[in-house]
């Protein structure tokens, strides 16, 4: 990513727009199984979800508000109706301790400073104010199959993969604690035409969901 605002001319996300949004339409269960387990773990209160794109997560989780990078992004989240503004993780434009909750829904796998921009959701959110984070198990044997064929998607070629141990080691860094977590997407992709169950815990499915509580400062 360039400065506040700014996205490389070849990001996957400008370029493969339509792309992007055609997965929702050929995955919907396992998209369906996605927003149960974030839905599981998502707190009461007012929420922001940094790396919004196109609002398919924060419109059925009613979280109004989000940040993106991506121009072409936006401007499809705001036709869905979220009140999203131009701006990268690891510099958010917002005000200190203002939102409950922050989600970052397979976002951290793509953030060239991962450590920065947790340091600046949990200035953003207030006190005992909760992280969501989403990610792909790099561990898990979906996730496994994914990392090794990454370089043949034209969204994961330049991603990052992390394991649950791994993204706890960043998380405790940044300054959170009291961790909840839970999976779902268990089969391939196109094998998931009904129902995908959410389960506690992780090391199985592709798809985690990780709640953490911001420590006092």
């Amino acid at each position: 990513m360039g400065e506040m605002g700014k996205m490389p001319a070849d990001n996957p996300f400008a370029v493969y727009t339509g792309e992007y949004e055609d997965w929702f339409e050929k995955y919907p269960m396992v998209f369906k199984a996605e927003l149960k387990a974030v839905k599981s773990l998502l707190p009461a209160g007012s929420a922001l979800e940094v790396g919004v794109g196109s609002g398919r997560f924060a419109v059925p989780l009613q979280v109004a508000a989000g940040i993106d990078p991506c121009p072409e992004m936006l401007t499809l989240a705001r036709g869905r109706g979220v009140q999203a503004a131009l701006g990268r993780a690891e510099a958010l434009p917002v005000s200190t301790a203002c939102f409950d909750c922050l989600l970052l829904i397979t976002v951290l796998c793509f953030l060239p400073e991962p450590e920065r921009a947790l340091s600046e959701v949990r200035r953003v959110l207030r006190p005992g104010g909760h992280l969501v984070l989403a990610f792909i198990d790099r561990q898990s044997p979906i996730g496994r199959e994914m990392n090794r064929h990454r370089e043949k998607s034209n969204f994961y070629r330049r991603a990052c993969f992390y394991s649950i141990d791994e993204v706890l080691v960043l998380l405790k860094g940044a300054g959170f604690k009291d961790f909840s977590c839970c999976q779902t997407v268990f089969r391939p992709l196109a094998a998931i035409d009904a129902g995908e169950e959410v389960r506690a815990g992780c090391g199985e499915g592709a798809f985690v969901v990780v709640r953490a509580l911001s420590r006092s400062r």
